[in-house]
């Protein structure tokens, strides 16, 4: 039996994400993407790569990614990231995008990518691991908005 009623999988699922996390705060950020890829793997395998699960880890490993200065991954993986049918821009794609252009062209060229998506982020503090990743880039001087009060 698994913790308050889960599965062994979904417990492992959960607790690789949470090691990968604090390896990445603890400057082990190559090993944080290693681990975030197996929990996006078992998430897509158990929950679909729709799910809460493989998203809050994808955003992550994006992160993990960027610290570990792996552009080529990162890019990968913001283009890979599913785009939202017939919706608003995903914001996960942004971010990763936002990223490579943070680390590639500074905080000006970031902040284009992320304005000229024009995402909702209102409705994107319902879900805290994407808004609190936003929160990074502008703690970094990337604007998030086209005023510069964002």
């Amino acid at each position: 039996a698994g913790f308050i009623g889960m599965s062994p999988k979904e417990w492992g699922r959960i607790s690789t994400a949470c090691e990968a996390i604090l390896d990445r705060l603890n400057g082990r950020p190559e090993e944080s993407a290693r681990k975030l890829a197996e929990a996006m793997a078992i998430a897509r395998e158990f929950a679909g790569d729709t799910s809460p699960a493989y998203r809050r880890a994808e955003v992550e490993r994006m992160l993990s990614l960027y610290a570990a200065d792996d552009l080529t991954g990162l890019r990968f993986l913001a283009q890979a990231s599913q785009p939202e049918v017939g919706g608003p821009e995903n914001p996960r794609r942004v971010l990763g995008h936002a990223l490579v252009a943070l680390r590639e062209e500074g905080t000006d060229a970031a902040s284009r990518v992320i304005q000229d998506a024009q995402l909702e982020f209102d409705r994107m503090r319902l879900v805290a691991h994407l808004w609190f990743a936003f929160q990074d880039l502008k703690s970094e001087g990337v604007s998030l908005s086209p005023t510069a009060a964002d």
